[in-house]
């Protein structure tokens, strides 16, 4: 089933992958919209180069801070990504998508208790985001509490019925909740799965 859901979500980013741009930019906007078509079609130098640059010409930019953060999580630059995110908190400290991918990347370390406080927040600040919710019920799974694992993985089902690993996720805590036992190696698809999942964030913001 693991190996099911890993492809599940690397086929649904290639077929979201988009050709990068040609064309030179001049402001932080025009920066911004390269470096995002750069993550997305997987070229993550050069979209940290671009929101390097969105960056420079506005250091307050906090849309670039987090996508920067996004990329540097998928480069396993953890630091980076939380500092990233950090500080996209602190030029908008009502910025959900910026809590979830900081949880996230919580959740990739495995301090699944502050990737549950950054997910409340994102909750609170944007209760129809089903990844956020999707996202802490993986962190109660990596702390073995299947019953609020499961409470999420529904609530993300019932705001994206198509979400297929929040069925699946479900599913296996279902399980685990019957056998009272830890899932094998869990860390290692909550990076995967986690990750790859929140890459829809990478979105041009106007």
């Amino acid at each position: 089933m693991k190996t099911k859901l890993i492809l599940t979500v690397i086929v649904t980013l290639i077929g979201v992958c988009i050709f990068a741009p040609i064309v030179s930019a001049e402001t932080a906007e025009e920066w911004f919209d390269k470096g995002v078509d750069f993550a997305m079609s997987g070229e993550y130098e050069k979209a940290i180069d671009d929101f390097n640059k969105a960056i420079e010409l506005n250091p307050k930019y906090a849309d670039a801070y987090c996508n920067r953060g996004i990329v540097y999580g998928v480069l396993a630059q953890y630091e980076r990504a939380i500092n990233d995110f950090d500080k996209a908190i602190e030029l908008n400290p009502k910025y959900a998508d910026a809590y979830c991918n900081r949880g996230i990347t919580y959740g990739v370390l495995a301090q699944y208790e502050m990737a549950i406080n950054d997910f409340d927040k994102a909750i609170e600040l944007n209760p129809s985001d089903a990844n956020a919710y999707f996202s802490r019920g993986l962190a109660y799974h990596g702390l073995k509490q299947y019953e609020k694992a499961i409470e999420d993985y529904t609530k993300a089902i019932e705001l994206n019925p198509y979400d297929i690993e929040a069925y699946d996720f479900r599913e296996l805590a279902r399980d685990e909740l019957k056998k009272q036992k830890s899932t094998p190696a869990f860390e290692a698809i909550f990076t995967i799965v986690g990750l790859l999942t929140v890459a829809y964030l990478l979105r041009r913001k106007k």
